[in-house]
């Protein structure tokens, strides 16, 4: 189930201002870099399919706060591009 670790480039303030600015571009960004980047700070985007299942599911108590994050990001994901639609 491993696959590539990456970090990513960059610096870190301009990395969080492109994920605000554009968050589906960046994650797109970060999926040709590696199956785990890492963003720095504990934070990694992970793109890897059984590594997402394997911390939602069956590692979810572990990943609580970060649980929380991801569907807390995704909401804002969905009301973005909802709102671009309307536009």
């Amino acid at each position: 189930m491993m696959g590539t670790v990456e970090k990513l480039s960059g610096i870190r303030l301009k990395n969080y201002l492109d994920f605000r600015k554009d968050p589906l571009g960046f994650l797109l960004k970060t999926r040709e870099v590696a199956d785990f980047v890492e963003l720095g700070a504990s934070s990694y985007v992970v793109h890897q399919p059984e590594a997402i299942k394997q911390i939602l599911v069956t590692n979810a108590a572990s990943f609580q706060n970060s649980v929380k994050r991801l569907v807390e990001a995704c909401l804002l994901l969905k009301g973005k591009s909802t709102k671009a639609s309307e536009d």
